[in-house]
Formats: C-alpha cells, sequence, structure tokens
C-alpha cells in the first residue's frame, strides 16, 4: 500500500524547524501568557520586514481598577529566535564578569508611563527582580564541527532579537505618554532578548590548565551591535536550551510577581 498523503506531510513537517518552534511556544500555554507566531519588525539596516519566530509575553493587572487611577499593568516581553544545534554545537567563549559589569547590572531595557514616584526611586525596585549576571558571560561565539569557524546562525539570531527589541520599544503603545507622570494609568514593560537552542550548548574558558569546556544549558551573552541606526549599542541575551526553558518561565513568573506586589504598594494603589 502506498504511503498516505498525510504520511509524507509528517515526514516533511519533520524536516523543518515548524515542531521546535510548536514545541516552544507550548511552554508558555499557562496563564497570563500569550505567544505571537512569526511577527513582522522593521530592519532598520536593511530597510525591510523581517520575521522573528516568536513574541512572548507575560502580563500583570489589577483587574478591579480597569483605566482607573490605580490601573497598573506590567508586560514582560521575550523576542525569541528558536535554533537546532544537533549537529553543530553552539560554543560561547566566556570570561568573569568585570567589577564594572557587576557594578551596572544585567541590561534593562523598559518603557514606563504613569508612575507617580520619581524614576530613581521606583527603578531600584525593578532591578531588585530582574535578571542576575551569573559569574562568567558570553563574548564570543561559534558553531563547532562547522569546518571553517562559521558563526552565521548564531549571529543572525542575536542580531534578530536585538533588533525585534528595538522595534518594539519604539512601538511600545503609550509612547506619547512616556515619562509623563500626571497620565492617569501606569504601565511598565520589560523586555529581554531570549535564543531557544535544541540541542548542545558549550561553554569554553581559560583557566590554569588551558581552555576548559564545559556543556551547559543556559548562558547569558554580552551582545554588543553597533550601527548608525540604532543608538543602543550593549546588550544582554538570554540562550537557553529548549529543556530548560520550562524551568526558566517559572522562576521568571515567580519574580515578576514579586515585583508588581512591590512596586503596587511602593505606588499606593494595593
Amino acid at each position: 500500500m502506498s504511503e498516505k498523503i498525510e504520511e509524507k506531510i509528517l515526514k516533511d513537517i519533520l524536516t523543518t524547524g515548524f515542531p521546535l518552534e510548536m514545541e516552544v511556544a507550548n511552554e508558555f500555554s499557562r496563564d497570563r501568557w500569550s505567544v505571537d507566531h512569526n511577527s513582522y519588525y522593521i530592519d532598520k539596516d536593511e530597510l525591510k520586514g523581517r520575521e522573528i519566530d516568536l513574541i512572548a509575553s507575560y502580563f500583570l493587572n489589577n483587574r478591579t481598577e480597569v483605566m482607573g487611577n490605580k490601573y497598573f499593568e506590567l508586560h514582560y516581553i521575550m523576542p525569541i529566535e528558536i535554533k537546532l544545534a544537533n549537529k553543530k554545537p553552539w560554543v560561547f567563549f566566556t570570561t568573569n564578569v568585570t567589577n564594572h559589569e557587576r557594578s551596572m547590572g544585567y541590561t534593562i531595557i523598559k518603557n514606563t508611563t504613569g508612575f507617580k514616584n520619581k524614576h530613581y526611586e521606583y527603578y531600584p525596585i525593578i532591578k531588585k527582580y530582574s535578571t542576575k549576571l551569573k559569574e562568567s558571560i558570553g563574548r564570543s561565539f561559534y558553531e563547532a564541527f562547522s569546518g571553517n569557524g562559521s558563526r552565521d546562525d548564531i549571529y543572525k539570531a542575536l542580531t534578530g532579537t536585538v533588533k525585534t527589541l528595538e522595534h518594539l520599544v519604539e512601538t511600545y503603545p503609550y509612547k506619547e505618554y512616556e515619562g509623563d507622570n500626571d497620565f492617569s494609568n501606569r504601565f511598565l514593560y520589560i523586555y529581554e532578548p531570549t535564543i531557544v537552542v535544541k540541542g548542545s550548548i558549550f561553554t569554553a574558558s581559560f583557566s590554569e590548565t588551558g581552555i576548559e569546556v564545559n556543556e551547559t544549558d543556559y548562558v547569558q551573552i554580552a551582545f554588543k551591535y553597533l550601527s548608525p541606526n540604532y543608538e543602543r549599542q550593549n546588550y544582554h541575551i538570554h540562550v537557553i536550551r529548549s529543556d530548560k526553558l520550562s524551568e526558566f518561565i517559572a522562576n521568571k513568573e515567580s519574580k515578576l510577581k514579586n515585583l508588581y506586589k512591590e512596586l503596587s504598594d511602593f505606588e499606593g494603589i494595593s
């Protein structure tokens, strides 16, 4: 009996990246998360629309005060690129975080509107619950066993997430009211670019005995992107192995709930 068309289609689907995209999106099928698939952003270097795999968003608000003077929305937004690294493991060259980096902390990229307290007063609360820098951080990268030290897929994923981030920051829906303390409602949007990898991730670092290579399920990348079309240059990016994502999400949810509560208390709207 000839192979059914459904079986042929399934085999063909399994050769693409769509199953992994569906698998990752399913991790966000929980309360207060939403996912936009294959969203477009404007690449200001190329002056064209480009596509990112997913934009995952977590949302908190005080529902009883909808659009009143005590209303507060918090959005945590992850522009996500999804990549396979089964045959060519991703390798990140890491060094210890410097004292200056430690004092600055993990890069917080956000939009805020309507907070009654001064930015310098409530920013420490945001920082308290933000991502913390690990002891070491990725500086450079390549794809192992590529034959020529290729890094194209990793670089494209990094630039795709940060350009999507910049597009989201620029199209923030309350942009015209940003920094307006007299606006009746409070909005906080936090953005963290992320790459989810199915396959192997390794770090390479110097030690007293030479270069050490270790497998990992998570690494933070310090990524500097220079372009006359983008004002911001420095970013931190999460690179997460797909089987670690559920734990990452749960940890992030807990911190965001605590952030929301403490900011609400500080603003006197809890």
